[in-house]
């Protein structure tokens, strides 16, 4: 059996996917394109496919702005567009927010806030928490 073998598994079909979600948010796609990577190989090592691959020739992970590096995360990123997000059947090495903050991607950066602190959106403006709009009837 070749070493590579495992990637014709359908999960890798489903890690890609999550993959392609993960790179969407972060400038520096590089560092997580090798936690997708170590990922994959991590669940071929666990099916005894491929030997070796924890001997990655990747850097420590860096994330941008207020991210934090987790090993075993959740692939999906809460944010203040989509604050639920689904409960994942796999983890991920990834970047996520500090516990009781989400994404504020309604901002350039990587800035990480309380959920109650998220800005509200209107016909493409944006309010801050509290502050009032006045429409004509």
């Amino acid at each position: 059996m070749s070493q590579f073998s495992c990637f014709s598994i359908k999960t890798f079909e489903k890690y890609s996917s999550l993959c392609k979600e993960n790179l969407y948010y972060y400038k520096n796609q590089e560092i997580l394109e090798c936690a997708f990577y170590s990922a994959i190989g991590r669940k071929c090592f666990e099916g005894e496919f491929i030997r070796g691959w924890e001997e990655s020739k990747c850097p420590d992970p860096v994330c941008p702005g207020d991210l934090k590096y987790e090993g075993q995360g959740s692939p999906y990123l809460p944010t203040c567009s989509n604050p639920e997000v689904p409960k994942p059947e796999e983890t991920i090495q990834t970047c996520v927010c500090p516990q009781d903050t989400i994404l504020n991607n309604y901002v350039n950066g990587s800035q990480c806030i309380p959920k109650t602190d998220c800005p509200c959106v209107h016909e493409g403006k944006l309010f801050a928490r509290g502050e009032k709009r006045s429409t004509k009837c």
